[in-house]
């Protein structure tokens, strides 16, 4: 849980530089070497967003399958109670 708080803390933390890069590139490409420099750093925090996102998603599904594996051992003992 508190991963999952932390890596949700830093996509918005990098999406932030993201967006504000992203409106100062206004599409094409450039010669210019600041400007690719921008674009490849747009293009790396791109990559960790979507990389965070998935954790994420991954960390979401294994506490589903946690949660339910659960459920089932507590079922499993109340019908061995009864």
């Amino acid at each position: 849980m508190i991963l999952r708080t932390n890596i949700q803390r830093g996509i918005l933390l990098l999406s932030l530089p993201l967006a504000m890069s992203c409106s100062l590139i206004s599409g094409g490409t450039s010669s210019d070497p600041q400007v690719q420099e921008m674009e490849r750093r747009v293009e790396e925090q791109k990559r960790i967003v979507d990389e965070l996102e998935l954790r994420a998603k991954s960390e979401n599904q294994e506490l589903k399958a946690r949660q339910l594996r659960l459920k089932a051992a507590k079922n499993d003992a109340k019908s061995r109670n009864i």
